[in-house]
C-alpha cells in the first residue's frame, strides 16, 4: 500500500505544472519532477544526487542556502518563500515555494521538500505594471492641470494630483479625507449646475463643465473640468476619471477681447451718430451767428442768440467726446512735454475742487516727450480728475499725480496687446476715494455707464479718456479696492523725432473780395448755409446737393471758379473722388473737403489726394471764412510764383 501510495504521489508530481523536489540534510538533490528538468534545461542524472545551491542557486539568492541549514538545525522552515534558481543556460525564473519539513519514522529530520509555482512572467507583469504607475503618477503629478479619479458611487476618492493644491489652494489629504469638500468649493452661483452635470453626464463621457471655485483665502479661479466612466468587461462603470484646468487667465483675456470688440462696435455707432449731429450743429451754429450779426450788441436777443451758441459749443464738445472715443476723429498730435500740460489742467482743477481735497503732485524731470494733441491730454487730465474729486466728495482725501520715465519691457508687452517694448510716460491718477467694485470695474469705459446720479455726468468721461489713449497709441489700466480708492495708469509712447511747429493762432474770419465758389452738399439747408455764410463775407457762392450736378456745372465753365467746398459723404459720389473728377479738368483748382468725421481721413491722406484742406463738422462763419480764406490765399501765391 506504501509504495502504491508513494508511486501515485509521485505521478502526480510528475503531472503537474509545479516545480517539485526533495533535498537531504546537505542539501543534495533526493527528488525532481519533469517539470523542473524542462524549466531548468536539465538531465535528470544532472541533478539527482549534485548539490541543488550548486545547479540552481544565483548569486542573488546566496541568503537562502542560510536559510536551508537553519532550519535543518532547527526544524523549522519558512513555509512560504520566494527566490530566483538559474537555469542551465545562466536564465533565471522567479519561483515561489510552499515548504515543509521531512523527517524519519523516529521524527528525525531527513531533509526537505518543496512545491514551488513558476511565477517569472507574472513578475515581469507586475513590474511592467509598477514601472508603469510610476510613469503615471510621473506625468500627472508634474503637469498644472488636476487628474482625478473617483469610485463608481462618486462617495470615495480614488487619486488625486497635486495640481488640486495648486488651483484649488487646499490640500489633497483634505479631499481625500472629505470627498464632499469638492462640491463645497464650487462658487454658489455655479455650484448646482455643476452637481446636476456630474450626475446626468459623468457616466455618458460628455461632462465638460466651466464653472468658478472659491479658495480659503477668497479669491476666486475659473476651471474647466472634464470627465468620463471606465467600465469593466460587463459594461459596469468602475469608476470616473477626469481633468480640471484653471483657466482664469485665459478667461481674463476673453473678457477683454469681448469688451474691446462692444467698444469697437459702440464706437462704430458713435460715429454714424456724429456724423449727423454735427450737420445739425453746424446749422445751429451757424444761423446763429448770422442772428448775431443783425442784432445790436448787448441787446436782449444778442444775449440770447449767445446762449444758444454756447449750448450748441458744449454739444459740439460732447460729439468731440464721442469721436475721440470711437476715434473717429483723428488728434493733431505734436511733441510736447505732459508736465506743462498736466501742470495747466490742474490749475483748472484745483480752482473747482473742495479745499477738504489734497493735491499731491509729483512731476519726474525726465519724464520723456510724447507725440499728443494738447487739448485731448489736457481733457484727460480733467476728466479723470473730476471723476477722482467726485469719488472723495463726501469727505477729505488726496488726489495724487504722479508723471515718470517707465521702460516697457518684452514681458509687460507681451501681457498688455496695447503696449510695445519702448520708452513710455506713464501718467498715475490715484484718489483716496470709495473705490470701485468688482462688477462696475468691467463697465467703467463703455459709453453712457455712469454710477453718478442724474445731472451729475453724462457718462462720457472715461469712455473719452479711452477713446483718447487709443488714438495716442497707448493704453489705460486701473487698479481699484472698494473702500481703497482707485489708481488710473495712462501710458504714452515715448517721441523722439524733431519738435512740431507751433500751433495756429486763433481762428478769424477774413473776408473775401468776390472771388467765386462751387459749394456742394447733398443736404439743401447746409448748401444754403454755406451759401449765405459766404456770401456774407463778400464770395460769389453757386451750391449743389449733388456731386454730379456740381459736376455738370463745372463742365459747362471750368475757369468760372476759384474754390470748391465739398462735403465728404453724398449719395453717389463721396467729397474724395469728385475732387479726383474735378482735378482730372483742373489740376490747379484749390478744394475744401468738410466732414462730421474724419474716419479713415487725415490731413496727410487728403493733401495726398491733392485736396487742400480737411475742415471738421460742425462749421462755424469764423472756422468757415478762414479756411476758405487761407486756400484763397495759398492758390494765389502758389500761381503768383508760377509766374516768369
Amino acid at each position: 500500500m506504501l509504495e502504491e501510495s508513494n508511486r501515485r504521489f509521485h505521478e502526480i508530481l510528475e503531472n503537474v505544472e509545479l516545480v517539485a523536489m526533495t533535498l537531504d540534510r546537505s542539501g543534495t538533490v533526493t527528488f525532481c519532477n519533469d517539470f523542473l528538468l524542462s524549466l531548468a534545461g536539465w538531465r535528470r542524472e544532472e541533478v539527482i544526487g549534485h548539490s541543488w545551491f550548486d545547479r540552481f542557486l544565483p548569486t542573488s539568492a546566496a541568503d537562502v542556502k542560510d536559510i536551508f541549514f537553519r532550519s535543518i538545525e532547527t526544524g523549522d522552515i519558512p513555509r512560504h518563500h520566494r527566490n530566483r534558481i538559474k537555469t542551465k543556460t545562466g536564465g533565471l525564473r522567479m519561483v515561489a515555494w510552499n515548504n515543509t519539513m521531512l523527517r524519519d519514522g523516529a521524527g528525525q529530520i531527513t531533509g526537505t521538500a518543496s512545491i514551488g509555482e513558476d511565477i517569472t512572467n507574472r513578475e515581469r507583469a507586475e513590474e511592467a505594471l509598477r514601472e508603469s504607475e510610476a510613469q503615471f503618477r510621473q506625468v500627472v503629478e508634474s503637469i498644472q492641470e488636476v487628474f482625478w479619479m473617483i469610485d463608481s458611487d462618486r462617495k470615495k476618492v480614488i487619486y488625486i494630483s497635486p495640481g488640486y493644491e495648486k488651483i484649488w489652494g487646499r490640500t489633497c489629504e483634505s479631499l481625500y479625507n472629505e470627498p464632499g469638500s469638492w462640491a463645497e468649493a464650487i462658487h454658489p452661483e455655479d455650484r448646482e449646475r455643476v452637481l446636476q452635470a456630474a450626475a446626468q453626464k459623468q457616466e455618458r463621457g460628455d461632462y465638460d463643465e466651466t464653472y468658478r471655485i472659491r479658495r480659503p483665502d477668497g479669491t476666486v479661479r475659473w476651471v474647466r473640468d472634464r470627465a468620463y466612466a471606465v467600465h469593466d468587461a460587463q459594461g459596469r462603470v468602475r469608476r470616473v476619471v477626469g481633468t480640471a484646468e484653471d483657466i482664469t487667465e485665459y478667461r481674463s483675456l476673453e473678457e477683454q477681447y469681448r469688451h474691446a470688440q462692444k467698444l469697437e462696435a459702440i464706437g462704430t455707432m458713435a460715429g454714424g451718430i456724429a456724423h449727423d449731429f454735427n450737420n445739425i450743429l453746424t446749422s445751429i451754429m451757424c444761423y446763429t451767428e448770422l442772428a448775431k450779426y443783425s442784432c445790436d450788441p448787448g441787446s436782449p436777443s444778442a444775449e440770447n442768440l449767445e446762449a444758444v451758441l454756447d449750448g450748441a459749443k458744449r454739444a459740439a464738445d460732447l460729439v468731440r467726446q464721442i469721436l475721440a472715443f470711437g476715434r473717429h476723429q483723428e488728434p493733431k498730435r505734436q511733441r510736447v512735454k505732459l508736465k506743462a500740460v498736466i501742470e495747466e489742467a490742474l490749475k483748472l482743477l484745483r480752482a473747482a475742487t473742495p479745499a477738504t481735497i489734497e493735491f499731491d503732485v509729483v512731476m519726474a524731470a525726465d519724464a520723456p516727450a510724447v507725440l499728443a494733441d494738447v487739448s485731448q491730454v489736457h481733457q484727460v487730465v480733467m476728466n479723470l480728475g473730476t471723476n477722482a474729486v467726485h469719488a472723495m466728495r463726501e469727505r477729505p482725501g488726496r488726489l495724487s499725480v504722479r508723471l515718470s520715465n517707465l521702460w516697457v519691457g518684452e514681458g509687460l508687452a507681451a501681457s498688455r496687446p496695447a503696449l510695445r517694448p519702448g520708452s513710455y510716460a506713464l501718467l498715475t491718477v490715484t484718489d483716496t476715494g470709495q473705490g470701485i467694485d468688482a462688477a462696475t470695474l468691467p463697465r467703467i469705459f463703455e459709453p453712457f455707464f455712469t454710477t453718478k446720479g442724474a445731472g451729475e455726468g453724462t457718462g462720457l468721461g472715461l469712455s473719452t479718456v479711452h477713446g483718447i489713449m487709443r488714438a495716442h497709441d497707448g493704453d489705460i489700466r486701473v487698479h481699484s479696492t472698494p473702500g481703497h480708492g482707485a489708481t488710473f495708469e495712462l501710458y504714452f509712447p515715448a517721441y523722439m523725432g524733431k519738435e512740431d511747429d507751433e500751433a495756429a493762432g486763433p481762428v478769424r474770419a477774413h473776408r473775401g473780395n468776390g472771388e467765386r465758389i462751387l459749394y456742394v452738399d447733398d443736404e439743401q439747408a447746409l448748401a444754403l448755409l454755406g451759401r449765405k455764410v459766404l456770401e456774407r463775407l463778400d464770395y460769389v457762392v453757386e451750391c449743389h446737393t449733388s456731386a454730379s450736378a456740381a459736376l455738370e456745372a463745372f463742365a459747362a465753365r471750368p475757369a468760372a471758379y476759384d474754390l470748391v467746398v465739398t462735403d465728404q459723404l453724398m449719395p453717389g459720389m463721396t467729397g474724395t473722388a469728385l475732387a479726383q473728377e474735378l482735378h482730372a479738368a483742373r489740376p490747379d483748382l484749390p478744394i475744401i473737403l468738410t466732414t462730421g468725421f474724419t474716419a479713415m481721413l487725415t490731413d496727410e491722406k487728403v493733401r495726398g489726394l491733392g485736396i487742400a484742406k480737411l475742415i471738421m463738422k460742425p462749421l462755424t462763419v469764423e472756422s468757415l471764412g478762414a479756411c476758405v480764406h487761407e486756400v484763397l490765399s495759398d492758390s494765389k501765391a502758389a500761381r503768383g510764383a508760377e509766374k516768369p
